[in-house]
């Protein structure tokens, strides 16, 4: 199935743009209510999972069970006095859970569990959620999928507003940004700054792979030049035929159109099914609904945002289920602080993991690697996201070796 954002928007005003997302929504969360056994939410606080919320406790009998997680260390990831005042506004069954950083005793069986060295680590705390509602109930309607289609990241802004500046400026900006240091947070104004205007000279296609917090930056010096540059022309390849297809959409409706077809399948997915299975819990998305899909795939740009204001039309549609403090409040996204984790309690398990020997080093420089823990450790750069990554890399190698 391949979302309609190549097709020509949708002549419509918005008022009715946002009844229809509203009878879409509404019907896609009743149908996925049908059930035999016990139906539950996961409940952030954010915009899409309080919708789903709001919509479940319209047709359910008795109180909806909702379930949220927070995080110690660092409170930029927690989103637990947010899902607070959603459950309180629709009178839910709210069950929460405060995790630490001994969360990580996972990393394991998720590797196990997606069958290698699976590089988000949101599949942590998806995991721990989902154990926590399996305790209750059965199923569990998510959040999933708003943003993909209601332009919900501020990376779809960043890369459309780039789109709109001319090459020279463009270039300029980013030689001098290259030249700021990144910043203790991936979450910090300052790297975000400095990540859009590093990122402005590139196409499109790369400027979109660049938003991910990997390695493309580095890799000459993690695995030589030859193979680096190979890696690049594969990314760049397959971001070249996943665009080609929308050539004559909007650069909005192209930026969401190439999330859809990668990010969400590829990685969020994926995460989703293999973190809940892993608990016997069936996740249902109702904003993947295909009905509700093909219809906000077409919507005007100017309907999935205005100015900096995104999912611009949800909110006009659910303005009686969206609390003022929870439209306006920034967007944290499902994470955990790994940077201040890896500085603090668990810095010893990754001294561990890698050691002089470590399984990692046959395929990336260990001068480079040490370099990136560094950087880390003094605060100097939030590699989190990397360090999971090559975590969950020498973890699946170990696991291979032990393999029976």
């Amino acid at each position: 199935y391949r979302a309609p954002f190549a097709d020509p928007p949708l002549e419509i005003s918005a008022d009715e743009a946002a009844s229809e997302v509203r009878r879409l929504l509404d019907a896609a969360v009743k149908r996925r209510l049908v059930a035999d056994v016990p139906v539950g939410a996961f409940l952030s606080g954010g915009i899409d999972s309080t919708v789903v919320v709001g919509l479940m406790a319209k047709h359910t009998r008795g109180k909806v069970r909702t379930f949220s997680i927070g995080f110690e260390g660092d409170p930029a990831y927690d989103e637990t006095r947010f899902a607070r005042m959603a459950a309180q506004s629709f009178d839910t069954d709210h069950t929460e859970l405060r995790v630490t950083p001994r969360a990580t005793d996972l990393v394991d069986p998720l590797v196990r569990m997606h069958d290698g060295p699976f590089g988000d680590s949101s599949a942590l705390p998806t995991s721990i959620v989902s154990g926590l509602t399996r305790e209750h109930v059965t199923v569990a309607l998510t959040g999933d999928g708003g943003d993909e289609i209601f332009c919900g990241y501020e990376r779809f802004l960043a890369a459309e507003v780039a789109e709109r500046i001319p090459a020279p400026l463009r270039h300029v900006a980013a030689r001098a940004a290259s030249l700021v240091p990144p910043g203790p947070t991936e979450k910090g104004l300052r790297a975000k700054a400095r990540r859009f205007f590093v990122t402005s000279a590139a196409s499109l296609e790369d400027r979109l792979f660049s938003y991910s917090p990997y390695f493309l930056p580095r890799l000459d010096a993690l695995v030589g030049q030859a193979r680096a540059r190979r890696g690049r022309e594969l990314v760049t390849s397959f971001a070249h035929d996943v665009l080609a297809p929308t050539s004559g959409a909007s650069a909005l409706s192209r930026i969401l159109a190439f999330n859809y077809e990668t990010y969400l399948p590829y990685d969020l997915l994926v995460k989703a099914d293999r973190s809940s299975m892993m608990h016997s819990l069936e996740l249902r998305s109702p904003f993947l609904d295909r009905a509700l899909t093909d219809f906000a795939a077409r919507l005007p740009d100017g309907m999935r945002r205005r100015g900096l204001s995104k999912k611009w039309i949800l909110k006009k549609a659910f303005p009686d289920m969206l609390p003022d403090a929870l439209v306006n409040r920034p967007k944290m996204g499902f994470g955990v602080p790994l940077a201040a984790w890896f500085r603090t309690s668990l810095k010893g398990m990754l001294d561990d993991a890698f050691a002089a020997g470590a399984r990692l080093y046959r395929y990336f420089d260990e001068a480079e690697v040490r370099r990136l823990l560094a950087e880390q450790d003094a605060g100097k750069a939030d590699h989190g996201q990397r360090v999971w990554l090559l975590l969950t890399l020498e973890t699946w190698l170990r696991q291979m070796e032990e393999a029976p």
